[in-house]
């Protein structure tokens, strides 16, 4: 579900006119300070390019080519071809996370909503058994899943902890020992307590699948979520540390169910260096293997 761009961003006057690098610029220099971080808060960057950038201003070529040395340090460059201030970024990935939390809670109890309503109906289905002369497994694919090649990946067991299921139910919870791997992955370290809280939501999310993904029994939920979360610390390997989100905002995100090819396709580095991290060729996600096994288990009987 797509969410909507985020509508408006706090400000501290105190701190902001405070920095020093504020504090040293012009009327001119300000007015042009405020255009291009609205800009940066809906779009997440402003242009790498001093005559758009001169446009965004509402400034002669000249005159923006004499403001941008004070604003320059303002707007380091994040990825090839874009700038992005540090804190208006920030600001902006929690806002974002935010609205794709509450995204996909509407599409979880929507779906719940549907899912209630077509088990009091006792109507006959048409065309399928799913009620939809669309068959059940062009529905359950996402755009993605039907164009991509099959491939498999040499999968990895959830750490040195294994999970213990008392029943095989959406109840069985993990254990202190997973939730603590789990955060040991992830490529940040921060506020540990909040991390640690979203990545149980995260694997009760996981279990209870949705549209897209399978519903899962505790351990795989874990390796799913081990797995995911390794390849993305591979991924962002190199990366300035300030571009990645911290642990707590990635879960809640649901992040973990990104496009792996979003991961590779960014290089927010220190410096002028480059990182590509490229996936493995015959990778597939955890929940896709699931799915694959399931089928072929179910041919098999």
């Amino acid at each position: 579900m797509a969410i909507q761009k985020p509508e408006w961003f706090k400000m501290d006057p105190a701190k902001f006119f405070s920095d020093a690098q504020v504090d040293a610029m012009s009327t001119l220099e300000l007015g042009s300070c405020f255009r291009l971080l609205g800009r940066q808060w809906i779009d997440g960057h402003i242009p790498d390019d001093l005559r758009l950038l001169a446009r965004l201003c509402r400034l002669d070529d000249a005159t923006m080519a004499e403001a941008w040395v004070t604003l320059c340090p303002f707007f380091p460059v994040v990825e090839t071809g874009k700038r992005a201030n540090r804190f208006m970024w920030m600001e902006r990935e929690k806002v974002v996370a935010d609205l794709e939390r509450r995204s996909d809670e509407g599409t979880r109890a929507a779906n719940k909503r549907w899912n209630e309503a077509r088990n009091k109906c006792s109507a006959t289905p048409v065309a399928t058994p799913n009620g939809s002369p669309i068959s059940e497994p062009m529905q359950e694919q996402t755009r993605a899943e039907q164009t991509k090649a099959e491939n498999t990946f040499p999968q990895t067991a959830f750490a040195d902890v294994l999970a213990v299921l008392s029943d095989g139910t959406k109840n069985s919870k993990p254990i202190e020992a997973q939730i603590e791997r789990l955060y040991s992955l992830y490529p940040r370290k921060l506020d540990k307590l909040d991390a640690k809280k979203a990545i149980r939501k995260a694997v009760g999310v996981v279990i209870a699948g949705d549209a897209d993904h399978p519903a899962m029994r505790l351990h795989e939920a874990l390796d799913c979520l081990a797995q995911r979360v390794t390849l993305y610390a591979q991924c962002v390997q190199g990366y300035d540390r300030d571009y990645i989100p911290y642990p707590a905002s990635w879960f809640n995100a649901g992040s973990f169910w990104d496009d792996e090819r979003e991961w590779t396709s960014k290089s927010r580095v220190k410096g002028n260096g480059a990182v590509s991290t490229a996936l493995p060729p015959s990778y597939v996600a955890a929940s896709e293997r699931i799915r694959q096994e399931r089928n072929a288990a179910a041919r098999a009987q």
